[in-house]
């Protein structure tokens, strides 16, 4: 005897195999709860309204029969988790590999032998228990997750209040920082999910290095062309570090944060790291930082700052990153912003499209400049180009030509 408190649903439009299966569950699983349906379409809609947990079909019915009740509960997202067994008095092969092969998960025949009938149902309901235990452990590891996600915006919103305090960076400035370097990471292919966090707190950190220096030079930039504006500035990298790695979950960050201020070229500080020996979330990091310091310290516009940084990448940063930065800051953010553009994609191309902006590759190729219409061989050679060398973001063409 077992006492399993789950739901079945018997269909058969012989009411003496509904009273055989009834009885039998009542016998040897009193608690479960038993659904009857004598044709297909009355259990479909007692599947979807009830969601039993094991479904024992006959496939020989009126209006719809087992195999079609199958397919319609494995094609539903909600539903396809059910345990189906197939029923069938006909001795088919072909049938029952049709059944196993649209997703039943097990297949009885006719008549019923009671106790093999009872010891499939064992192992079904074995199989629907851990299913449950799963589903629950995912549900609870889910929530633990945005516990602990809440509890590190907690951490880090304190941290910036503190920053605030010390340094002219404002919590509007450190959250672009962070929106911005989140925004590039989803735009490069290679940058992995599971670090899309760690880089959007290093942005929301990232003068975190500076809470140290002395009052006459919080109020300065850290860089001018990628040089300290003073020696004691090579010390921030080393008070990051020290700050962020003090919160076990912030290891990964602590290390995007000691690496920013690392140029391309092997140039940078503090140890000299050259281009791809860089951490990306630090390559991505350093890009908006140095342009809201930019903002920050400097008189200049958003264009002579892009410029700027265009014209220095080759010394500084990484390509990539500045031409996403740069479709971000004019796209999304809307500065130096262009209403007479439209960004599309490559798929959206047309001939007598005129280019806006150039178009660069994941390699660094100027595969056609602005100012550039658009003819069928061009996007054809594009299109070539884009499968081993894609290109960057998307492709900005004048509004007018569309």
């Amino acid at each position: 005897m077992e006492n399993q408190k789950l739901s079945f649903l018997f269909v058969d439009d012989e009411p003496a195999i509904i009273a055989l299966l009834k009885a039998t569950i009542a016998g040897y699983f009193k608690e479960s709860k038993v659904l009857t349906a004598n044709n297909g379409e009355d259990a479909w809609e007692i599947i979807q309204n009830q969601k039993p947990d094991i479904v024992i079909s006959d496939v020989s019915m009126p209006k719809m029969d087992g195999i079609q009740l199958l397919i319609k509960t494995r094609a539903n997202q909600q539903l396809n988790d059910i345990y189906f067994i197939v029923m069938t008095a006909l001795d088919n092969p072909e049938q029952s590999n049709l059944a196993l092969e649209k997703g039943a998960d097990d297949f009885i025949k006719k008549p019923i032998e009671t106790n093999s009938f009872i010891a499939r149902l064992r192992a079904a309901i074995r199989f629907v228990n851990l299913q449950k235990q799963k589903r629950e452990e995912n549900e609870l590891l889910h929530q633990l997750a945005d516990e602990l996600r809440s509890d590190i915006q907690d951490t880090i919103m304190l941290a910036v209040k503190f920053l605030e305090a010390r340094i002219p960076a404002s919590f509007e400035a450190l959250k672009r920082i962070s929106e911005a370097s989140l925004w590039i990471a989803k735009h490069l292919d290679f940058v992995q999910e599971e670090e899309y966090d760690d880089i959007e707190i290093a942005g929301y950190l990232s003068e975190a290095g500076r809470i140290f220096l002395p009052d006459h030079l919080v109020k300065k930039p850290v860089l001018d062309l990628g040089i300290p504006t003073d020696p004691i500035m090579y010390q921030i990298p080393n008070s990051a570090r020290s700050i962020v790695q003090s919160v076990g979950r912030f290891k990964n960050v602590a290390n995007i944060l000691f690496h920013v201020y690392e140029n391309l070229d092997g140039s940078g500080f503090p140890e000299r790291l050259i281009s791809w020996q860089i951490p990306i979330g630090s390559r991505i990091v350093r890009v908006a930082l140095d342009y809201e310091e930019a903002r920050i310290f400097s008189e200049r516009s958003p264009r002579e700052i892009l410029n700027m940084m265009n014209n220095d990448q080759s010394k500084l940063y990484d390509h990539r990153v500045v031409v996403l930065f740069d479709q971000y800051i004019r796209s999304v953010r809307k500065e130096d912003y262009d209403p007479s553009e439209i960004g599309i994609t490559i798929a959206e191309l047309k001939s007598g499209m005129k280019l806006t902006r150039d178009i660069i590759t994941d390699r660094g190729l100027k595969l056609i400049p602005a100012g550039s219409e658009l003819t069928d061989k061009t996007i054809e050679r594009l299109i070539s180009h884009n499968t081993a060398d894609p290109i960057l973001g998307n492709i900005f063409v004048k509004k007018s030509r569309l």
